[in-house]
């Protein structure tokens, strides 16, 4: 019994440490795409 929970806490563990990791990599990447966009915008207008 005290096995499954131990399996049980380091499944929501993992999925936490997933979650926080997949809501980071999608704000660095929003950030790369809007930098991309402003930086070609400067690029065209001058």
């Amino acid at each position: 019994m005290e096995s499954l929970i131990v399996i049980l806490a380091a499944a929501i563990a993992v999925y936490v440490v997933f979650k926080i990791v997949t809501g980071i990599l999608r704000f660095i990447i929003s950030l790369a795409i809007i930098g991309a966009v402003v930086f070609l915008l400067i690029q065209f207008l001058s």
